[in-house]
């Protein structure tokens, strides 16, 4: 905590402790041999295959959480509480982070396009995921013990075979398993995921192409945008965004995205995840305004699209992501199934994706389930990584950069550059 000024140099020097600890743990298996040599820090010049990586992953794990699963196994922790002697009984109710992080600790395959079941939670395959209405299975503890270690019953669901760290720990529910408290969160899932590959579609609408060349193979070769005409609505597009973004900004609201003028609307590289949902805010004003509708048209009448679908699709995508990050009453929650399906069918008839397998991604099948974790975890508010994000961006890429980059000192170095940053 900051009290009276206080940084976080104190925190940063007990992750160095636990940082000691966990490298003590992993040295005392390896003298008694329970654990072969995990070779932390090869990257990709180790000659290790994905699964004895993600297995050193779990080893290293299981000795973060030791001393947690030696007090589950005591059956919790005696201490004295208002002059009475208590049993504390620990579980871990959430995990949050991102898509790829929590498929590493479920144990999950992490590449969505060649492996069976694509969602680390359900038994859908790759083209059922945009399908409506969901007829998810899903995938068990249960399922995953029954295949006793064999390869190919483990590759039926995706699942690596590895013994996973949190099978021996107390889970918020041991019965789907480590899958139910990684939940999905509005950050990766809708701002550097939907929308990012809405705007996509959008530019392509708005791009023309050269005819495709036939090569010697028959097969067509890359198309070429022409710099024509389209180039300059685009422009007209990127500038329109602009002055919505400046005009919302003279007013006393303070519940709005944040945006910036720093980058292009389509600019997927430099825009982060919150700036990116505040661009398609601005989208969406745009196309309710006269000179945007006059700008869309010509192009949405070649794909036969209407403005007003076009309207509906990004105000009520915009409006779910919201209702997500919101208290909201339960009889609502229960009866929002079809409002949901029709956010979604609404998105696919207006804005069709081409790229890959269109809208057949893992975080559409992430975004038509989120309504569901409201039961078991309440509001998105509370498993959103946004503000972790943050904090990583501001320790990683300012103080670590400015250490020797030496993991005997790295901790304290940057415990100092953070001291010295807010002191200054």
């Amino acid at each position: 905590d900051n009290h009276g000024g206080m940084t976080n140099a104190p925190m940063l020097f007990t992750l160095g402790y636990f940082l000691n600890y966990v490298k003590a743990r992993i040295d005392g298996w390896r003298t008694k041999a329970v654990v072969p040599h995990l070779g932390l820090g090869d990257g990709k010049s180790t000659s290790k295959t994905a699964d004895e990586k993600a297995q050193d992953h779990h080893l290293v794990l299981k000795a973060v959480f030791a001393d947690l699963e030696d007090i589950m196994k005591r059956g919790g922790l005696w201490t004295t509480f208002r002059g009475k002697k208590v049993l504390i009984k620990f579980w871990i109710q959430l995990i949050i982070g991102d898509t790829k992080g929590h498929n590493e600790l479920c144990g999950h395959y992490t590449k969505s396009s060649s492996c069976r079941n694509p969602m680390r939670r359900c038994q859908c395959k790759k083209f059922d995921l945009s399908t409506i209405p969901m007829m998810c299975k899903p995938i068990l503890q249960k399922h995953i013990d029954e295949c006793n270690g064999d390869v190919t019953e483990l590759n039926k669901i995706s699942q690596r075979p590895i013994e996973n760290a949190f099978d021996q720990l107390a889970l918020a529910d041991n019965v789907v398993g480590v899958r139910l408290v990684t939940p999905f969160e509005n950050l990766h899932v809708f701002d550097i995921g939907i929308l990012q590959y809405l705007v996509v579609v959008i530019v392509d609408m708005m791009t023309a192409y050269k005819k495709t060349k036939t090569g010697k193979n028959g097969k067509s070769q890359k198309k070429q945008r022409m710099t024509g005409s389209s180039k300059r609505d685009r422009e007209r597009l990127d500038m329109l965004v602009r002055q919505i973004s400046t005009y919302l900004g003279r007013q006393s609201e303070r519940d709005f995205p944040r945006r910036t003028h720093r980058a292009h609307f389509a600019d997927a590289s430099r825009l982060t995840g919150t700036e990116r949902r505040g661009a398609v805010l601005c989208l969406a004003i745009v196309l309710h305004t006269d000179y945007g509708k006059q700008l869309f048209k010509p192009y949405l009448r070649k794909a036969k699209i209407t403005v007003n679908h076009c309207q509906n699709a990004i105000v009520n995508i915009l409006c779910y992501g919201k209702w997500l990050l919101q208290p909201n009453e339960a009889g609502e929650v229960i009866s929002v199934r079809e409002s949901v399906n029709r956010v979604f069918d609404q998105l696919f008839r207006a804005f069709p994706r081409e790229d890959g397998d269109g809208w057949n991604i893992p975080k559409i099948h992430a975004a038509m389930m989120m309504w569901t974790q409201v039961f078991e975890d309440g509001n998105g508010d509370g498993i959103n990584s946004c503000h972790g994000e943050r904090f990583h961006k501001d320790v990683t890429n300012g103080a670590a950069k400015l250490t020797r980059k030496q993991s005997e000192s790295m901790v304290k170095e940057m415990s100092d550059r953070l001291w010295e940053y807010i002191t200054m």
